[in-house]
């Protein structure tokens, strides 16, 4: 696995890759998936979640126009969403705000 921890933008790397959660709710289509993904060029698999043989989820760095591609030729079943930070507060205010009757 090669992993780089520069970064040039916010959840981009040097290269121009860019994380992302890849999955579907079937776990050997996932298997699949980082087979597939792991002889891809154009992708690292950076980990697999859950079990190794099956995973949940798999965490793969990749290019936006990758990706793009990807979504295209995986289709509907397979979901390919951007990895962002978690912030446990920020959800709060806006929820916060909203049921107070504020628009934020």
């Amino acid at each position: 696995m090669n992993e780089s921890s520069e970064q040039s933008g916010p959840g981009q790397n040097r290269s121009g890759r860019v994380r992302y959660l890849i999955g579907s709710k079937d776990r050997a289509l996932n298997a699949q998936l980082a087979e597939l993904l792991s002889a891809d060029a154009e992708a690292v698999v950076l980990r697999k979640l859950g079990d190794q043989t099956a995973p949940d989820l798999l965490v793969v760095e990749t290019s936006p126009e990758h990706a793009e591609a990807l979504r295209e030729r995986l289709g509907p079943e397979v979901t390919i969403e951007r990895d962002q930070p978690l912030s446990a507060f920020e959800r709060g205010r806006e929820i916060r705000h909203f049921q107070e009757g504020e628009s934020r």
